[in-house]
């Protein structure tokens, strides 16, 4: 997790708690983070003013200083005028990648489905794009973000996902992971099937991405 978009989510889920004392166990369930995901949340919103913070004796209580307000109020309106504004699609053409899609996804596979609400096909389809035009692209979209986890043989980054329909026919995601080899001009792309069967594409072909 990470961005403005998330931090303006976590202030708004602490005003529906107002002053009840919360464990930050517990806030990891609302948020979907794990305990320690939560610690660095409040510890970051409080570093930046944005929170007040008293222990208790069943966890701690919460409350937005005037300036987690001021932050709140800002944030609506610039989120309200970005919903405003309707989402171009983006355009990019089909290439192939460098293998290793198939075994980050199976990977990362449960955690995206508990993340995104389906079960990714066991590999990326990759569009080159211009840079410029995927970050404009995705700046406005819902972000949704798997944690970074460890296993005895190695650490994996977190990964963004970014959820949106492939050619208008199948609601898939853009993964945006911390560590790529990738460079920035290519949208890694994944979907509950085998998207370049499903959609019977090769290389070079244009493929349309929507909000």
């Amino acid at each position: 997790m990470g961005g403005i978009y998330i931090e303006l989510r976590l202030l708004a889920e602490l005003l529906a708690h107002g002053q009840k004392p919360v464990s930050t166990a517990e806030l990891g369930i609302l948020w979907g983070v794990s305990q320690q995901s939560a610690s660095r949340h409040i510890r970051a919103m409080e570093e930046r003013g944005l929170i007040a913070r008293k222990l208790a004796s069943q966890g701690q209580q919460l409350s937005l200083t005037e300036q987690g307000w001021s932050t709140l109020r800002e944030e609506k309106g610039r989120l309200e005028g970005l919903l405003d504004r309707k989402t171009p699609a983006l355009a990019g053409k089909v290439a192939s990648g460098l293998g290793e899609g198939a075994f980050y996804v199976k990977v990362y596979s449960s955690r995206i489905a508990k993340a995104l609400g389906f079960t990714p096909y066991p590999g990326t389809l990759n569009l080159q794009v211009r840079e410029e035009d995927a970050r404009r692209f995705l700046s406005p979209l819902r972000k949704v973000t798997v944690d970074g986890f460890s296993t005895s043989q190695r650490t994996y980054g977190a990964v963004h996902c970014y959820p949106l329909s492939i050619q208008r026919r199948v609601h898939g995601a853009a993964l945006v992971p911390d560590r790529t080899a990738h460079k920035r001009d290519t949208l890694e792309l994944i979907a509950p099937v085998f998207l370049r069967k499903a959609l019977n594409l090769k290389d070079g072909q244009t493929v349309e991405v929507s909000p």
